[in-house]
């Protein structure tokens, strides 16, 4: 404990769960700033998805970052979790994708995909995307 002789006094203040919730949302909200300042230094970057899904059977799609500063300082860090309900096609998941890139990068203007996973290629062209996507095949 950092100053013992405080502790009373921090006893008596009262939180109630607004202020709790509120304070919850600020700190999360700056983060996310910060989070924005720094993507628009990255000279380059990658993303990477993980999708799992929750206790009450939603999907969540993780997007995370790691971008290269001009002096070469790596950063990796979650950019968002995004609840995917419905359906998760390779379209909602773009879809999500481009939504929180377009928040945190929005100087972003091409970008290529590849996700190694099995050997079935397939191109695609898009207003901000291009490249190629190795498509995962399943074979059961």
């Amino acid at each position: 404990m950092i100053c013992p002789s405080a502790v009373p006094r921090f006893e008596g203040i009262s939180l109630s769960e607004q202020t709790i919730s509120r304070r919850v949302k600020e700190v999360g909200a700056d983060l996310k700033d910060q989070l924005q300042q720094k993507c628009k230094i990255f000279e380059h970057y990658s993303i990477a998805l993980d999708e799992s899904t929750d206790i009450s059977s939603t999907a969540q799609l993780s997007i995370f970052v790691r971008g290269v500063e001009s002096d070469f300082t790596v950063t990796e860090e979650l950019l968002d979790v995004v609840p995917m309900t419905g359906t998760t096609t390779g379209e909602d998941i773009f879809k999500a994708v481009d939504e929180t890139m377009d928040y945190f990068v929005p100087r972003m203007v091409e970008c290529r995909i590849e996700a190694i996973s099995s050997f079935e290629k397939t191109s695609f062209e898009n207003s901000r995307f291009s490249g190629s996507i190795l498509v995962r095949s399943v074979y059961r």
